[in-house]
C-alpha cells in the first residue's frame, strides 16, 4: 500500500505510534521530524536493507522471543520535486 500526501512544513502525519513532521522544504529535499516510541526503531529505507524496504509476504504469526529485537519502521526517502 502506498500513500502520497502534499505537506507543508508544520505538517505532520501519525502512522502507528510514529508522529511525522515536515521542519523545512528547499526545493526538492525536506527535513522530517520523527517522534516515536522508544521500542520502535526508525531507520531509513536506504539504510536498512531489501528485507526491511520491500514488504514481506504474509505468514503465519510467529511467537515473539523475550529477547525480540524492537519493530522497526523503514522511512522512505522523500521527494517533491
Amino acid at each position: 500500500m502506498a500513500m502520497y500526501q502534499d505537506l507543508r512544513p508544520g505538517d505532520s502525519i501519525q502512522i502507528g505510534a510514529a508522529v511525522i513532521t515536515v521542519e523545512a522544504k528547499s526545493g526538492t529535499r525536506a527535513r522530517l521530524k520523527i517522534d516515536s516510541p522508544d521500542d520502535v526503531r526508525v531507520i531509513r529505507a536506504e539504510d536498512a536493507g531489501a528485507e526491511i524496504a520491500k514488504p514481506a509476504a504474509p505468514s503465519a504469526p510467529k511467537q515473539m522471543a523475550s529477547a525480540a529485537k524492537p519493530p522497526q519502521l523503514a522511512v522512505p526517502a522523500l521527494n517533491f520535486g
